[in-house]
């Protein structure tokens, strides 16, 4: 404990004491309790610093002498005395006793928050108010910032559908982030389903627990070289990762300056432009520290306001309602709410002052320091005294404040008061030079948030409003103590799109339908009017179907919406239309989540089977799926694995859980980019270094997605639930990129460079040999579409193939032996080996077929009308193949819901698509043509896992959820997270 500390350094510290004493003995300071030997009055300070500080200054007057360890504090309590050291004689207090944890970080000498207010201090509040702060630039980057809470409602939505409490302040943290890096570097930095161990979140939680964190060391600085309870230590660790990657956007974006890429117009554009032009006053280690700055200072505060916001209106409903209904005169036509008008509405400003009042998010603000002697009233403050501002006790005091106790919007609508630094009665933001810079963009991030919070869901709490805890914790900034946790019910659920564009639509449904009534087609369920068969899907509609195809036959016809759908449930009726009638039912409907892309008339997973499409696929073919080319780049796929091994024996290390789902996820990517481009796109350590992970994701997501506007034409220009437009964004993002690595590998070629004989490599020499008919635009889509088919579906196979080892030790233990043979002289796992090791293989069959990655075949479309059997399909129906069903079907299964790897050592089933009850790639000629990458990248992902490692589940076995998530993939419902125990680590 801290206590200790000061006993084992007392004897070191009393002659700096008594020296620092005799130094200010006979100054004129303000009155203060008496404090006890070298400690002074530290424990008068008590676990909330600012409650204990406004009880004092009841005693001893508003401005107060306090003693912490060797430094001498002045403590202002009331706005007559916090105007004396912020107003008339701001420029003197104008300085900053910097903390231990800030002294010691890289590049503090142009810290914003910590440096004088000097010609750089000057220099880099210009360049925050010209282009992050001035209302020009706000407006400019709205719609970056609505795009993070257009992702919020989706998250919102998802929570409400599976009626999941949602931690408001970690959400608002990670929205609040989001919203500051969108409008700095134009990306998401963080994801909302998750903790984010390891990641931004993290790093950012870790600086400002550090900054905020009481510091022995700050107080007796003999102590410092120690770091006694090592706060410098974790603070930098974090500000160095934070650093490195704020570097990586830097250098990413002058990258795309070179390559002449479009610019994004946002702050990071315009302080490159601001440093070309002012370069000696003005660097990139200007721009890097600016911009973590403003990821630490713009988050937490924002974040809190908001939760504090939220919680007094859950527990005052009047008020919920009458926000409610003023943000709804804001509502734009697109079901948006505008930020803009946001800041014009009285009640909802007066509910956020009124939080930022009662909950002060910094109840004393950042430290000041005299930087000269200075007379304050009737006292004389020497030069270097540190000063505290205690806004909390202000904004509390009974004579500014009817009733401070209480949460009262209405005195704000009385009066005119603003948090602009003026009235000293309410300073959340500080005043004076030392101010908070970025008001105008908390203004914007609180309010747009509380109002999408407020207008878009109601919200169910786990227990009685008077049951709420209404604590706090003192920190850097002032926290819930037990975290406002609610259940969202959204109002704008998918169905009332369906309600809404009825009236609309009967004529086509009418019509559609009128079309079909004659046909001979299979039979299937009565649907609904208009909806069809939509509710009949349920959440996981590929287990719905295989129910309902029990009743109606392995041949049934659903509708939803104006789509008629032809759903296949046996391996008879799946190899009549794959096999027997392959060609004329290989079209696509196409989502309109991919139908907006650009380029995608070449886009192989979705055009015809026409010249392009064996063009693509020949390509294909040769340069990455040809055992040959496989083997030649082995190389750099093993490096990947060799990149993981680290990163698992450092989690080993620290004793931290794995989330083996998205470590899959992230080495498959970079498995895959290796092969195509010969290096890594993502890091292990977080959910989002870069954007790959985000961007691919999102694509998946969006074109997976339930989209009503695939089932309703008429409402595709709406693009109702936005998906065109994320999806469009995230796939804008992967082309932009893509096209920089073809770019710059042209450089090389033009230098004469070495080349790296990878996929692009080889791609380049067919283009050149093929100009006509294949270009570098067919280069690039064919790498977009790589990186996402080649992805989510490997690294689901494999986190269940490790749920399915993990529940069975000697399944388990039997492929480790097995594995062991494998290795060569260098301690590698030989991957070429691992397709010929029968276990292994059975058990990623049998995970293919129990956890199949795709349930229902990517959708095909009958090109002309066609006979299945005894029925008559017309052109452009949409056939499902449910090949979950026929995976799991008894008849062709003993014991189909076994895990039993065992059944296919006893066959020789495999997965080319000519066994129809196992089909996991699809069949015919819209099989997934990646088959033999993907069964290097799993078989050789699962092996290290095993073999390297032995893992530690957070809990027993029995206790294993097995539930999943239906989307384009099939999720585990709850993320497998185990710990390594790497083996060369055991005793």
């Amino acid at each position: 404990m801290e206590l200790l500390y000061l006993v084992l350094s007392s004897i070191t510290l009393i002659f700096f004491l008594l020296h620092g004493i005799s130094l200010h003995r006979n100054r004129r300071l303000p009155p203060g309790p008496a404090g006890l030997p070298i400690i002074g009055n530290l424990l008068d300070l008590g676990p909330k610093p600012h409650e204990s500080l406004a009880k004092l200054s009841k005693k001893h007057g508003p401005l107060m002498t306090i003693r912490l360890g060797t430094i001498t504090c002045v403590v202002a309590s009331t706005p007559d005395a916090a105007r004396e050291i912020l107003q008339r004689n701001d420029e003197a207090c104008s300085g900053r006793l910097v903390p231990d944890a800030a002294a010691s970080l890289p590049d503090n000498d142009v810290a914003m928050a910590w440096i004088p207010t000097n010609d750089v201090w000057r220099t880099m509040r210009k360049a925050l108010g010209t282009y992050l702060t001035h209302q020009h630039k706000l407006d400019t980057l709205r719609d970056l910032r609505q795009n993070v809470l257009d992702g919020m409602l989706e998250f919102l939505h998802e929570c409400g559908r599976k009626k999941v409490g949602v931690d408001i302040g970690k959400l608002s943290f990670a929205v609040a982030l989001n919203q500051m890096s969108n409008t700095c570097v134009s990306q998401n930095v963080t994801s909302y389903e998750s903790d984010d161990v390891g990641g931004f979140k993290t790093a950012v939680k870790t600086v400002m627990k550090m900054t905020g964190k009481f510091n022995i060391a700050d107080l007796f600085p003999v102590l410092k070289p120690l770091d006694p309870q090592n706060i410098r230590k974790h603070g930098k660790a974090a500000y160095g990762w934070l650093d490195k990657v704020t570097e990586g956007f830097i250098t990413e974006r002058l990258k795309n300056r070179e390559s002449k890429l479009p610019r994004f117009g946002d702050m990071l554009d315009s302080l490159l432009d601001y440093s070309e032009s002012n370069e000696a006053e003005f660097t990139l280690k200007h721009i890097k520290i600016l911009l973590v700055e403003l990821f630490l200072a713009g988050t937490e505060t924002s974040s809190n306001t908001t939760e504090w916001a939220m919680t007094e209106l859950l527990l005052n409903p009047d008020m919920f309602s009458r926000v409610r209904e003023e943000v709804s005169t804001t509502v734009g036509e697109n079901g948006k709410i505008q930020e803009a008008k946001l800041l014009d509405l009285p009640y909802l400003q007066a509910v956020i002052k009124e939080t930022m009042r009662l909950h002060l998010a910094v109840p004393l603000l950042v430290p000041h320091k005299t930087e000269i002697e200075v007379k304050l009233g009737e006292y004389i403050v020497p030069k270097n005294t540190q000063i505290l501002v205690n806004a909390w006790a202000m904004a509390r005091d009974p004579k500014y404040w009817e009733n401070p106790m209480t949460f009262k919007p209405e005195r704000f609508l009385e009066n005119e008061l603003e948090y602009k630094g003026q009235h000293f009665e309410f300073i959340p933001f500080g005043s004076g030079r030392r101010m908070c810079p970025g008001i105008p963009l908390a203004q914007r991030v609180v309010s747009l948030m509380l109002a999408t919070f407020v207008y878009h869901c109601d919200w169910n709490l786990p227990h009685a409003t008077e049951e709420m805890d209404m604590d706090d914790i003192y920190g850097l900034t002032l926290l819930r103590a037990t975290p406002l946790v609610a259940t969202p019910v959204p109002g704008t659920m998918e169905l009332l799109y369906l309600v809404l564009s009825s009236i609309t639509l009967i004529f086509f449904l009418l019509h559609g339908i009128s079309l079909h009534r004659n046909r001979r087609l299979p039979p299937g369920p009565a649907g609904l009017p208009i909806i069809g068969n939509l509710l009949d899907l349920g959440p996981k509609p590929h287990e719905s179907l295989a129910k309902l195809s029990k009743k109606h036959g392995p041949l049934m016809t659903i509708r939803l919406g104006t789509i008629t759908c032809v759903v296949a449930s046996t391996p008879d009726a799946a190899r009549e239309i794959l096999q027997r009638n392959d060609e004329a039912c290989s079209g696509r409907l196409v989502p309109d989540a991919a139908a907006s892309l650009p380029d995608n008339d070449v886009a192989m997973a979705w055009i015809p089977t026409n010249d392009v499409w064996r063009t693509m696929r020949k390509a294909l073919g040769t340069y990455l799926t040809h055992q040959h080319k496989l083997d030649t780049l082995r190389d750099l796929r093993q490096n990947v694995l060799d990149g993981m091994l680290e990163f698992l024996h450092e989690c080993g290390r620290k004793k931290v859980g794995v989330d083996i789902g998205k470590l899959s996820f992230a080495v498959a990517l970079n498995q895959m980019s290796n092969t195509c481009v010969s290096q890594n796109v993502t890091s292990y350590e977080s959910d989002d270094v870069g954007g790959f992970k985000t961007a691919v994701k999102t694509v998946m997501k969006m074109t997976g997605k339930f989209n009503i506007a695939d089932l309703f034409q008429v409402l595709k220009p709406l693009d109702p639930q936005n998906i065109r437009k994320h999806g469009k964004a995230a796939y804008g993002w992967l082309d932009k990129v893509t096209e920089g690595f073809i770019t710059e590998r042209l450089k090389n070629r033009e230098s004469k460079l070495p080349r790296f004989g990878d996929m692009l490599d080889s791609l380049l020499d067919y283009s050149e040999s093929n100009e006509a008919e294949f270009t570098l635009k067919h280069i690039r889509i064919l790498i977009v579409e790589l990186l996402l088919a080649g992805t989510e579906t490997s690294s689901n196979t494999i986190e269940w193939a490790m749920t399915e080892l993990l529940l069975n030790p000697d399944m388990f233990s039997r492929v480790r032996e097995e594995v062991s043979t494998t290795v060569g002289e260098n301690g590698k796992i030989q991957e070429v080996k691992l397709l010929d090791l029968p276990y292994l293989q059975a058990v990623i069959k049998e995970t293919m077929r129990l956890h199949l990655a795709v349930p229902l075949l990517v959708p095909h479309k009958t090109e002309t009308e066609v006979k299945l059997g005894e029925y008559i399909v017309p052109k452009n129906t949409q056939i499902l193949v449910n090949a979950w069903a026929m995976a799991r079907d008894p008849k062709y299964w003993e014991n189909p819901m076994t895990f039993k790897p065992e059944r296919f050592l006893e066959n020789e089933l495999e997965y080319k698509g000519q066994h129809f009850e196992f089909i996991p790639f699809g069949s015919g000629r819209r099989m997934c043509p990646g088959i033999p990458l993907a069964q290097r990248v799993v078989s050789l992902m699962v092996a290290t896992f095993v073999y390297h490692c032995d893992w530690n589940l957070p809990h027993a076995t029995e206790e294993m959820d097995m539930d999943d998530i239906y989307g384009l993939t099939l999720l585990r419902a709850t993320p497998l997270v185990a710990t390594p125990v790497p083996v060369t680590q055991q005793a």
